[in-house]
């Protein structure tokens, strides 16, 4: 294997999104090895995979295993999210709206952790920057404020980033799905 970087202490290689579906990704990695990074190994949490990931995108991801035909099942699971108790007051996040309801619009952070933001209504695929407000260990939440709305587009797109590493275009296609 080439191309292996190391972030938070994880070994992972770089990719190309070859194949997008709402229960998997496929994915060819720089030494031309093709992988499978499932919903299950992105997060627990009920997301849009068609919204998070585009064709010919980059990604980093980690190899769980390889498969008796050479194929390589993918996990991203932990990368690149932090625990709630991470957070700061105040800190500004880059997030897209995932859905409403009565106390406002509950939007992704990382694949692992949604936040809400209250008494705001915004269209799915929305992306903003907002502010952490207050955050729940116990129960696994952050609630936030928000500062500006990025793109709030069908078809706007926005890249998210990892310092300067590029973890995924979110491409708000599907708002209206």
């Amino acid at each position: 294997m080439t191309e292996q970087i190391t972030i938070n202490g994880k070994k992972v290689y770089e990719g190309t999104v070859t194949f997008v579906s709402k229960g998997y990704v496929k994915i060819t990695l720089l030494s031309g090895d093709k992988g499978t990074l499932f919903l299950n190994e992105i997060t627990d949490l009920p997301i849009n995979l068609i919204s998070h990931f585009k064709v010919d995108s980059k990604i980093y991801v980690l190899i769980k295993k390889r498969c008796f035909d050479g194929t390589l099942v993918l996990s991203m699971k932990g990368l690149f999210n932090k625990n709630v108790s991470t957070y700061s007051k105040r800190e500004s996040l880059y997030c897209t709206a995932i859905s409403t309801c009565n106390l406002g619009t509950f939007v992704q952070i990382t694949p692992d952790l949604i936040g809400l933001v209250y008494n705001i209504y915004l269209q799915k695929g929305t992306s903003l920057l907002a502010s952490v407000c207050s955050i729940d260990d116990i129960n696994h939440r952050i609630s936030l404020v928000p500062e500006s709305v990025l793109y709030d587009e069908p078809d706007a797109r926005v890249n998210l980033n990892y310092g300067d590493i590029s973890i995924a275009q979110n491409v708000a296609e599907e708002c209206a799905a």
